[in-house]
């Protein structure tokens, strides 16, 4: 049966203080971040991205350091992919260290990895207190008690969002990046390929394959993608928590996304909230 992703506070609070309350089976060294950035030029020298690159980064090095996760930038093309974000899929089936050609059924050896979460490289993680392992725990609360294959969120147009997902090292979450990738080279005759590449071959998978819908849990996006709240035009802080729930940003939250237009409330964001005021985040670097 697909699962569907809940909306309201009471369900996203069990999520949290469930996961938090367990002992999860999912050791730290066992996960990976993965982010693609190309550090060309036009971003280094462009105000918003300098964001992205500089306090961006960082924060995903100090959680990762922080959790025992491994960090992963990726900065080059993979498989000839001229979008970068393709990268990301074949970087994930990378690591899951396939290798059996001769095989009916391609098996995942998972060496390294049992859980691969990509981020975009618009992100700041907010809040370094939270795992990783609670938001898998929230899929497995979602998914009906079971560990779901693949987790991402619906964004607040109701459409799939893998600016941050989770990929678990498995048959059928290696069957969903085969099957993404396939869609690959796509993008003239698939609409939301063509609008949103990976993104979009996710998409129209989970909205045309019940066995893509039958592996996914789609939490809430509050949990894992909140995005700044931007209703008047100009970022600020979510009024109520009603609203904050539909997934916007609020102090205290894993996770701020600027994707696409919402990369104009950067700057304001970061006057408001800069580092110092994220949860657990800890600036000092070694040089």
């Amino acid at each position: 049966m697909a699962k569907g992703i809940p909306l309201v506070a009471a369900v996203l609070a069990l999520c949290l203080s469930i996961s938090r309350a367990i002992e999860s089976p999912w050791i730290s060294e066992r996960i990976a971040i993965a982010f693609v950035d190309t550090f060309d030029d036009f971003r280094i020298g462009h105000e918003q991205y300098q964001h992205f690159v500089v306090k961006g980064t960082r924060s995903k090095a100090a959680y990762a350091a922080r959790q025992g996760y491994d960090l992963n930038l990726i900065v080059f093309s993979i498989e000839g992919s001229d979008r970068m974000n393709w990268n990301k899929l074949y970087w994930t089936r990378k690591q899951f260290g396939v290798t059996c050609k001769n095989c009916s059924v391609t098996v995942p050896l998972c060496h390294k990895y049992d859980w691969i979460m990509w981020m975009d490289n618009d992100i700041f993680i907010t809040n370094m207190t939270v795992r990783i392992q609670d938001v898998i725990e929230a899929g497995r609360i979602v998914h009906g008690g079971e560990y779901p294959h693949f987790i991402a969120t619906r964004d607040n147009l109701n459409s799939i969002n893998t600016g941050t997902a989770l990929v678990r090292c498995s048959r059928q979450g290696l069957a969903l990046l085969d099957a993404a990738l396939a869609l690959k080279g796509t993008e003239s005759v698939n609409r939301l390929v063509g609008m949103f590449d990976h993104n979009g071959a996710i998409w129209q998978l989970h909205d045309e394959q019940e066995w893509v819908r039958n592996i996914t849990a789609l939490v809430p996006a509050k949990l894992m993608n909140a995005y700044p709240w931007m209703a008047t035009g100009q970022f600020a802080v979510c009024p109520d928590k009603p609203t904050c729930d539909q997934g916007h940003w609020s102090p205290g939250d894993f996770l701020i996304h600027f994707a696409g237009d919402n990369k104009r409330a950067v700057v304001p964001f970061l006057r408001a909230f800069p580092p110092s005021t994220w949860i657990g985040y800890n600036g000092s670097m070694t040089y």
